[in-house]
């Protein structure tokens, strides 16, 4: 789990079983764009709001219908103190599309600037 922003992480689906870095990065919401349900990886102890974006990871996959909530749910975890991971299977496609537009909304940045602030955190986007 990284982080890429003032409250907001990218990471995997890994990173759902650390609950510890979960809690020390005052995580309380967790944005899942996978294909798999992510609900019972959560901590069950830990008071976290899940958003799950059912996408498959191919190029065809339509996440650009899902950029507004996803903006919306991710500034809501930053504007109440809260931190927001977001993540996909390997952390490397989908998380990266959803992270690099919510910079570019965010900050009115082009792709290429908001590429590249992930891309200093993150090395190994696709």
């Amino acid at each position: 789990m990284l982080l890429v922003d003032q409250g907001l992480y990218i990471g995997t689906v890994a990173d759902l079983n650390d609950s510890q870095a979960l809690t020390d990065a005052a995580v309380t919401h967790v944005l899942s764009v996978d294909s798999v349900d992510p609900t019972p990886l959560l901590p069950p102890s830990a008071k976290i709001c899940n958003k799950w974006i059912n996408v498959l990871d191919v190029e065809t996959s339509d996440l650009l219908s899902y950029m507004d909530i996803c903006f919306l749910f991710l500034r809501e975890a930053v504007d109440t103190g809260g931190a927001a991971l977001v993540h996909c299977q390997a952390g490397r496609s989908r998380s990266a599309t959803i992270v690099t537009a919510y910079l570019m909304k965010k900050y009115q940045l082009s792709f290429p600037e908001a590429y590249h602030r992930l891309m200093v955190v993150k090395k190994d986007v696709a």
